[in-house]
This record gives C-alpha cells, structure tokens and sequence, in this order.
C-alpha cells in the first residue's frame, strides 16, 4: 500500500507536469500549425494533448452527429467532421469535434454540405469513452464511441489523424466544448487513499499484537 501510495505521488508529479505544459500553450501568442505529419510525429514522441491549428477542407458531406449529450439539460449531440489536409492531393485526414448542437438544430445542420478551406484552432488529443458506452451502429447513422478507426473505414477516410481537433471557437453556431481542457488529475487523492489505508492497517497490526501478548502473559 505504501509503494501504491508513492507511486500514485509519483504519476502527481508526472500530471502536473503535463497540466503545467498545457498552461504554457495556452497562454502562448503564437500557437503552431500542425499537419498530418507533424501530428503523427508529436503522437510517436508519447505527446498526449497539443494545442495548435490545422488547415485544411471541411467535409460536411462526411459530418456525423455523437450522441445525445446534455448540456445545461437540453439535449443534443456533437458535430463531428472530417478535415482534409492542405494540399489536398495528400488524402491526410482529421476529425474534427465542432462542439454541441441542440436536438431541434441537427435538421438545419444536416443541410450543410459545401466544402471549405479553413484554418482552425483547438486542442489535439486521443477521444477517449468508458466501457459502458454503446457501440456505434454506422448502418443506422447512430454514433455513440468516437474510434478513429472504425470512423475512418466506414467513411472511406485515408491516412488520419491519431488524434482528434477539439475545436475551441464557434463554427456554424456549434458551441465548442472546451476553450481550456485538462487531462483528469485525481492521484492525490489516491496517494492519500493508499497511505491511509497502509497507517490503518498497521493500527489494526498493532493492536492484534498487543492482544496476542496479553494473552502470552
């Protein structure tokens, strides 16, 4: 318990570390602009989050809508479409999470097809979802896991990206869903749980042997 309690101080450290380099983008006057294969790269290099912009196409032929998601209890779903890399011949790809749209908005964004060069600023990372999320069902439009994978061979989608832009200003009246995201950070929590744990045990070893001697005398 003690060397889960030290371990979980030491991935603090590690947290902080990353949530500290993130600060620093942040407040950055001049964010990078990453292609396909500088992402690839910063995703090889064990990058977990970057924050930056990406030009390119705008496929809203191709756009799929995540959900439902509530959101200050309406509900809606994410906008999520995919971005083809400048130049345009490469076939590099990006999806890209717009933001939150409301339930009585998706008739108008379906309606949306045109395709357009746009320079786009977010925070790059890996999707993430829990075990107890459904599967997506492509045949009947419902999509519910964002796996890059399965996106990419269902919408014929060629070489992309790793990770996902987390848009963070308004395209086609989609509310972003971050303008600031930081990974969870919990371990001191843990590290107390742990350390606690490992003293109340030895409490409860203290006061047996102690019994134990009693007994003996």
């Amino acid at each position: 318990m003690l060397t889960l309690g030290t371990w979980q101080l030491q991935r603090l450290e590690w947290k902080q570390g990353i949530i500290e380099e993130l600060d620093n983008q942040y407040n950055s006057s001049k964010l990078p602009l990453y292609n396909h294969e500088s992402i690839v790269q910063e995703h090889s290099h064990g990058s977990k989050i970057i924050v930056g912009h990406v030009r390119g196409q705008l496929i809203f032929s191709k756009k799929m809508f995540f959900g439902p998601k509530t959101k200050n209890k309406e509900v809606g779903y994410n906008v999520i479409v995919p971005l083809k890399f400048i130049p345009i011949s490469s076939e590099n790809y990006i999806l890209v999470n717009l933001g939150w749209i409301s339930e009585q908005e998706i008739e108008e964004y379906k309606t949306i097809n045109r395709t357009r060069v746009r320079r786009i600023k977010g925070i790059l990372r890996e999707p993430d979802w829990n075990k107890f999320t459904p599967n997506n069902s492509p045949e009947n439009e419902v999509w519910t896991k964002i796996n890059i994978s399965e996106i990419a061979q269902v919408k014929n989608l060629h070489n992309i990206s790793p990770y996902m832009l987390y848009a963070t200003e308004k395209i086609n009246n989609a509310r972003p869903l971050h303008q600031k995201w930081y990974p969870r950070n919990k371990h001191k929590q843990y590290a107390i749980f742990w350390f606690s744990m490992a003293f109340i045990f030895l409490g409860f070893f203290v006061l047996y042997a102690r019994s134990e001697k009693k007994k003996l005398s």
